[in-house]
Order: structure tokens, then C-alpha cells, then sequence
């Protein structure tokens, strides 16, 4: 008897440690480390996020965000049935770190118009100071959106 109770106990422990540990990995940021031409570079992971305000959703995630990227890229995507997507987006949206610097985009990849659009919008390489960067998404449904990822 003294022997299955020890065991339940060992796996119960065992149980709260691996949970314990996937709550860890599934922060907001995961890093890792790459080698380029001799220098390293962090390369951060980021969660997606998202805003619904308005009769619009917007879902953004970054796929290349980081100190030492020459660009940084945010996958979006706009959802809604009753406003029409007809936004100049690489106007419309900026990237801003917490150092005051605020970054125009240089490209919107997806389409214009109707009311599901999608696609990458482009920004140049961030201070390598910053800990933190807003996007900011202006006057899409009549709402400004502000959606944020920490650097660090």
C-alpha cells in the first residue's frame, strides 16, 4: 500500500513538473539563436494577436521581429462583413518601440478592397535599443488599434 501511494505521488509531481514546463514555453517570446555570416542573432518567436472592434477582426503576428533583422514583417490578415477593406495600409500602419522612434512601412504585400484581406506588411530594422514595439493600425472600422510584443 505504502508503495502505490508513493508512486501516485511521484506522478503527480511528475504530472505539475511537465505542465509547469509547457506554461514556461508558451510565453509570449521564445528565443533562439542563429549564426549569420559569423555574427550572432537573436531570433525571437511571437504569438499572434488579435483585435475586434467595430465589425472588424485584425489578426497580426510577426514573422520576422527582432534586434538585427534588416526587416521586420508582420503577417495580417482584416475580416470583416460589413466594412469594406479599401485602407492604404502601409499608410494606415506604423511600428513604434518603446524609444520613441516610430517606423513607416516600406511594403504592404496583400490586396486592397472587399472584406477579407490579407497579407505581410514590411518595416525597416528597429533600434537596437528597444525592448518593445506597438503596431499601430489607424482608422480601420473607425477604430485605432494599438497591438503590442516585448523584445526581451
Amino acid at each position: 500500500m505504502k508503495k502505490i501511494v508513493i508512486i501516485i505521488i511521484l506522478v503527480i509531481v511528475v504530472a505539475a513538473v511537465v505542465m509547469f514546463s509547457r506554461g514556461q514555453n508558451q510565453s509570449n517570446v521564445n528565443s533562439d539563436s542563429n549564426q549569420k555570416g559569423g555574427d550572432m542573432v537573436l531570433v525571437y518567436k511571437y504569438m499572434p494577436q488579435s483585435d475586434n472592434q467595430a465589425s472588424v477582426t485584425i489578426d497580426a503576428m510577426p514573422t520576422e521581429l527582432g534586434i538585427g533583422n534588416v526587416q521586420n514583417i508582420f503577417e495580417i490578415s482584416f475580416n470583416t462583413h460589413s466594412v469594406e477593406m479599401d485602407y492604404d495600409f502601409s499608410r494606415v500602419i506604423t511600428l513604434k518601440d518603446d524609444l520613441g522612434n516610430t517606423y513607416q512601412a516600406l511594403q504592404w504585400t496583400g490586396g486592397r478592397g472587399g472584406h477579407h484581406v490579407n497579407g505581410d506588411i514590411i518595416f525597416p530594422a528597429i533600434d537596437n535599443q528597444a525592448t518593445q514595439v506597438e503596431l499601430s493600425i489607424k482608422g480601420v472600422g473607425g477604430v485605432d488599434r494599438v497591438l503590442k510584443w516585448s523584445l526581451i
